[in-house]
């Protein structure tokens, strides 16, 4: 049960991997969202009134 959990996680990566070679803009991105730091574009959701 554990070993198919990391091939998935693994099979996740290397398509991360393949997307970031395509566009770096969507990994800075990524990198950004990860960290908490707003990103250009956008707010997910308009703020409230």
């Amino acid at each position: 049960m554990e070993e198919e959990e990391e091939e998935e996680e693994e099979e996740e990566e290397e398509e991360e991997e393949e997307e970031e070679e395509r566009c770096p803009e969507e990994k800075e991105k990524r990198t950004r969202a990860r960290r908490g730091a707003p990103t250009a574009g956008p707010p997910a959701f308009p703020p409230p009134r």
